[in-house]
């Protein structure tokens, strides 16, 4: 029986392909003997076990543990392997290195610019304007377009940009929410799961947070941090699909004064 996976080899990118739920087929792939790795409670990175030492060469870190030789990311159904769900798709491709990232920076007009968000509507939303970021002489700029004269023998170019707001600056993270939605620096999301406060009784909760770049974070580099107001301590939960984008710091901060939500 074959099963939809995806297959990262070193140096190359995520490849969707079928392939035979086989130990044969899996070894074959791999390189060698397999060593399954949960990642969640349905999917599993499956490697090569004697990757270092069989001189493999390296392909991601994920948690702290590098990976050698080409990968497969599979979905599980109790003890078989199936297909990977396609929504763990993008938790895959948070895993750095699995993946080159769309590179998008956004910012909040300064008072001069704001006609610039009525007037060019395709580079905007929501009170943002979308681009790459250019800062020179201490001012913040998003160029949202550009031409440039091929045949000049100086290099000839009009670029659009808007002056933006610094504190409002937010880089993508390359990350989607369970809408499809990109993630950006400075989003509110929230992250709902339930727990089990009895044996026979379980309460459906939710973590919100803003979301902020971390070079430790080993994942996807960026956490959504909460602040707990009654016990005085900062928290933190990692970005992944299942979470909703609900707002920003800058236009919703009063979204981040409910730490918990309870549902029985």
């Amino acid at each position: 029986m074959e099963i939809k996976v995806y297959i990262k080899e070193p140096g190359k990118p995520l490849e969707s392909r079928e392939i035979e739920n086989t130990l044969e087929e899996l070894q074959r792939i791999v390189g060698g003997l397999i060593e399954v790795v949960t990642v969640a409670n349905d999917m599993v990175i499956i490697c090569n076990e004697e990757g270092l030492i069989n001189d493999l060469p390296y392909n991601f870190t994920f948690l702290g543990t590098m990976f050698f030789g080409p990968v497969i990311f599979a979905g599980t159904d109790g003890e078989e392997f199936c297909d990977l769900p396609d929504a763990a798709y993008e938790f895959v491709k948070t895993i750095r290195g699995t993946y080159m990232r769309e590179i998008l920076f956004r910012g909040k007009p300064v008072e001069r610019f704001k006609d610039f968000l009525v007037l060019r509507k395709e580079f905007c939303e929501n009170g943002f304007v979308y681009g790459l970021l250019v800062v020179s002489n201490n001012k913040y700029y998003i160029c949202v377009s550009g031409i440039c004269s091929s045949r000049s023998i100086i290099n000839n170019g009009v670029t659009t940009m808007v002056e933006i707001i610094p504190e409002t600056v937010g880089q993508y993270t390359g990350l989607t929410d369970k809408n499809g939605k990109k993630i950006f620096e400075g989003d509110i999301v929230k992250e709902e799961y339930e727990v089990f406060v009895s044996a026979r009784k379980k309460e459906r909760r939710a973590k919100i947070g803003y979301v902020e770049y971390e070079s430790n974070c080993l994942c996807c580099g960026y956490y959504a941090y909460f602040w707990n107001d009654k016990e005085k301590w900062r928290g933190n939960f990692c970005i992944h699909p299942h979470c909703e984008v609900i707002g920003n710091i800058h236009d919703n901060p009063e979204l981040l004064e409910v730490h918990n939500v309870t549902e029985n």
